[in-house]
């Protein structure tokens, strides 16, 4: 009872120190537009990134928290999975691509509520973000939603200037936000970022640790130790040194703690924290918490949660039943020998190795009269699906080569250690070992021989000469002896390298899909979904894979996936009812037909209704449509007039061909004068040193372009380029080129076209 007593205490005055801070609040934008920017849920995956200028942000300080505006038409989708970094950049706009989140700080990763119809959707960064000045850049992605929303799940938006924001969005292919990508479709650069709301404090409290990072391993073997290191960072006005900085398990479970080490104000550190993970093998997490009995801020103790995986422990240990000498398995008796062996999954699961593995290392037993230093050796692995050699030798080639060196073999009883050159990924089966001892130029005594043990019939094969060097790839068969004999044998396996790959299965509808077949192109490795229609292969060698899924009635479907090292994908997939038809089309200008319009919707209504969006050449597919029906189909996407039509859909699939859109505002607006007012074009300030607006009236719809050229006619940028209704426009120009480079201070002039008007004017840039 206590206790709680004091906890509320400390809160009350945490809430009253907090109020000594100023704060306050700077929002950017009108939010005149809507659009599905910065978290795109109308698909699984999203990647957003924006620029903020000085002077739209006017002030600096830390920003704790960063409100959205949202516009959702219904409550079907509450929650999701965002992340967002922000830093600050000296390029003026993102023409030359993504600013990385590696050169921006991590501020946000977890789950929120986005509730339906209009609200404001504000978010506490778990660490709150000192800016400074400069261009501020805020990154936001959706790693992986498990399901999507057809409603346009949009935020309120708007349009200022050109290229200071990019997005990109899929529902197969997550985006790195470590190296976004820069080619493909669903991806645009535009002046269009949402209405976004900054809160910030001016001043730190006294008292502020907070967490900035928890990094190291991922993946973990149970029972061996490990470091992580927790950066801590001193956002309060004092230094600290009585702190503490505690590692916790997904159930809230102390996994470690360690003392602080003095951090000044304003600084890091970095605190080192060793443990030894002592718990069941799977998917799991852990997280990080600075301890400080004064903090002012509790906001920022908890690091991000990082997501980890406990494998048991290494294959290692033989202790033979009923060992017997043998030595057949490298044979020194002879100047070469060839040996080949199948373990069968008996014999492995004796070692921990059951399901899938990547096996690192080798271990054989020696019992060796003579000193046999730096002999060379090759070793191949395998599986196969056979119990025996009794059909004759498995090909090397057939075979991975993992070991092709020296290894010596010391007199007496010894473990044999073989560090593989090529790890092999055993994805299950019984297991092919072949070793060859190339032609030498000595042979030894019969009584250096290896730990052996005796197995089924026919299980291993055996070749030796003194004279005939033997070919692995095409062994002698009538010299090789069959025999029941094969070594003991250990296999290291290690886990840090290998991937997994997991998701869900649905319908059309969002359903789950049981059973459904999940196949990889690689060694047969497959699986099926559970009730759920979640999936998951774990295992996995690093690399790309194509992955099938089917399941009775529903189109088969193909995905390209790529596992990184010590990492988990996920990749999920939306089969489509195989009786079901099909209606493809394109979405086109109506005024130049070759031209497809990107991200535009369209929808049909009738016996089913269902909503796409085109892709980036303006193509698109709606599935899952039942035959002999008539539905009414649409076409529309802002700023044109939409395409309405009906289809009758009998027993075979539809093209509509082309669907054209005309624009709403003019038809010809290009062979039309604009009627500008009082002709009135001019730019303020002017001279300038950060940058200038250019302000023009339109009374005409038209098709307006603004460039800028340097004194000697070269063109250094195009501002804007597009049709614009009539009404008073701003367009501003930072000092930069179409590159996003920093021009050199002198004079420059600004050329406006609208329809058949022209007019120039001059502007200086002084620096």
């Amino acid at each position: 009872m206590k206790k709680i007593k004091l906890k509320h205490v400390t809160i009350f005055l945490l809430l009253i120190m907090a109020t000594s801070l100023t704060a306050f609040d700077v929002t950017v934008g009108t939010g005149n537009q809507l659009n599905r920017k910065p978290f795109d849920f109308y698909y699984r995956y999203s990647l957003f990134e924006t620029l903020y200028y000085p002077d739209e942000l006017t002030t600096s300080g830390y920003i704790e928290s960063i409100t959205f505006y949202n516009n959702f038409p219904n409550s079907n989708y509450t929650s999701g999975h965002i992340q967002i970094w922000l830093g600050t950049t000296d390029q003026n706009d993102l023409t030359r691509g993504w600013i990385p989140s590696t050169q921006l700080t991590s501020v946000f990763n977890r789950t929120i509520d986005f509730p339906a119809g209009q609200n404001t959707i504000t978010i506490t960064l778990n660490t709150p973000y000192l800016y400074t000045g400069r261009n501020l850049v805020l990154m936001a992605r959706t790693p992986g939603n498990t399901t999507w929303n057809g409603d346009p799940l949009n935020f309120y938006c708007q349009t200022i200037g050109t290229n200071r924001a990019r997005d990109y969005y899929s529902n197969s292919t997550n985006a790195d936000h470590t190296q976004p990508p820069m080619t493909g479709n669903y991806l645009s650069l535009s002046g269009q970022f949402p209405k976004t709301t900054f809160h910030f404090t001016d001043a730190s409290a006294e008292n502020d640790l907070g967490i900035n990072s928890l990094a190291g391993p991922d993946s973990m073997i149970i029972g061996q130790t490990y470091t992580h290191n927790v950066t801590v960072g001193n956002y309060g006005t004092a230094s600290q040194s009585t702190y503490s900085v505690k590692l916790y398990g997904w159930n809230n479970q102390e996994l470690a703690t360690v003392a602080g080490i003095a951090v000044n104000a304003g600084s890091n550190i970095q605190i080192p924290i060793t443990w030894t993970p002592d718990c069941t093998e799977g998917y799991s997490s852990i997280y990080a918490k600075v301890i400080l009995t004064v903090d002012q801020n509790y906001y920022n103790d908890q690091s991000q949660i990082m997501g980890v995986v406990f494998y048991p422990e290494t294959g290692g240990g033989v202790t033979p039943p009923n060992p017997i000498p043998n030595s057949s398995l490298i044979d020194m008796s002879y100047k070469t020998s060839l040996f080949e062996t199948i373990f069968p999954t008996s014999y492995l699961a004796g070692q921990n190795i059951t399901g899938s593995r990547l096996i690192s290392g080798l271990k054989f037993y020696n019992n060796f009269t003579d000193n046999l230093p730096n002999k060379p050796i090759k070793i191949w692995l395998g599986t196969t699906n056979q119990t025996d050699l009794s059909a004759g030798w498995i090909l090397s080639n057939q075979l991975t080569l993992v070991y092709d060196g020296m290894v010596s073999f010391p007199s007496g009883s010894n473990t044999i250690n073989i560090n593989m050159q090529t790890s092999y990924f055993y994805p299950g089966g019984n297991l092919v070992m072949m070793v060859s001892r190339p032609m030498d130029t000595s042979s030894y005594g019969v009584n250096n021989v290896f730990t052996c043990y005796t197995g089924s019939p026919n299980i291993s094969r055996s070749a030796v000469s003194n004279t005939t060097v033997i070919d692995p790839t095409n062994p002698p068969a009538g010299s090789s002896s069959l025999s029941s004999i094969y070594p003991a044998t250990a296999f290291i396996c290690t886990f840090s390298t290998v991937g997994t790959l997991k998701g869900n299965v649905f319908n059309s509808l969002n359903q789950p899909i049981v059973n459904a077949a999940v196949q990889l192109n690689y060694q047969n490795i497959s699986t099926t979904t559970d009730a759920s229609g979640s999936y998951s292969i774990s295992w996995l060698s690093p690399g790309t894979y194509q992955v099938t899924v089917s399941a009775p009635g529903y189109l088969n479907h193909t995905q390209s996936v790529t596992i990184p090292e010590a990492q988990s994908v996920q990749l999920n997939f939306a089969l489509h009812l195989a009786a079901d038809l099909i209606i493809t089309g394109r979405v086109v200008r109506s005024d130049v037909t070759t031209i497809g319009i990107a991200d535009a919707t369209v929808e049909i209504v009738g016996a089913v209704t269902n909503a796409v969006a085109t892709d980036s050449n303006g193509y698109f597919t709606i599935y899952d449509v039942i035959a002999n029906q008539s539905y009414t189909i649409r076409a529309y996407y802002p700023g044109y007039l939409p395409f309405n039509d009906s289809v009758t859909v009998l027993s075979q699939n539809v093209d509509m061909g082309n669907l054209p859109l005309e624009w709403d505002i003019y038809t010809s607006a290009d062979n039309q004068i604009a009627d500008i007012s009082n002709t009135t074009l001019n730019c303020y300030p002017n001279p300038f040193n950060t940058s200038t607006s250019i302000s023009y009236e339109i009374k005409t719809p038209v098709k307006t372009t603004i460039d800028i050229f340097n004194v000697k006619g070269e063109k250094v940028i195009t501002l804007f380029d597009g049709y614009v209704k009539s009404g008073k426009y701003k367009a501003e120009w930072h000092g930069n080129d179409h590159y996003g480079n920093r021009v050199a201070s002198g004079i420059y002039y600004f050329k406006m076209s609208a329809g058949r008007y022209s007019a120039t004017r001059k502007v200086i840039l002084l620096k």
